[in-house]
């Protein structure tokens, strides 16, 4: 068991941000970073992610600024470029993007992915986190245009679930 488990923090959601954090700073993000990600899982993950699996359909206003808030204070404390969270539809099976601090903010509700494709679809697929230093590189890589990504080339894609449920998006 890893020193996480150790300490008692169980829950899926909780892993899979700890399991991040050890990929951000396996990247070479700021310690800072690192502890941020740790300690939004202690504190206020699960909080996050049921607050997440409540969504269906389309994001209300109120909605959508809660997810931009979110991916922002994300950036913000990351010190990172770009934060998006894709949600999934299981009726669709698809990944949607819904929420984004750097890529163009006309694509949100727009860019849609089945799971089978993209960096996005891999981490929901397999429900762990994935980090790729060279992600146009990859052979999961999908392109979109409208986003503006080709300027980013690291990747660092964590699940949002709740509990030992299905992942309900990816971050």
């Amino acid at each position: 068991a890893s020193h996480h488990e150790q300490a008692g923090h169980g829950s899926a959601a909780f892993t899979a941000l700890l399991r991040g954090a050890d990929l951000a700073e396996d990247l070479g993000a700021p310690r800072e970073a690192a502890d941020l990600l740790r300690a939004a899982g202690a504190e206020h993950g699960n909080a996050l992610v049921v607050n997440l699996s409540s969504i269906s359909g389309e994001p209300s206003g109120d909605l959508r600024e809660t997810l931009d808030l979110i991916v922002a204070t994300i950036a913000s404390g990351l010190e990172v470029e770009v934060c998006s969270l894709y949600l999934f539809d299981p009726k669709r099976e698809r990944l949607t993007l819904r929420a984004t601090v750097g890529l163009d903010h006309e694509s949100v509700g727009k860019v849609s992915m089945r799971i089978d494709e993209g960096l996005v679809g891999m981490v929901i697929e397999s429900g762990q986190s994935l980090a790729v230093a060279d992600a146009i590189s990859h052979p999961r890589y999908k392109y979109f245009p409208e986003t503006g990504e080709e300027r980013y080339h690291t990747f660092l894609g964590v699940p949002v679930q709740n509990g030992r449920q299905r992942p309900i998006g990816v971050l």
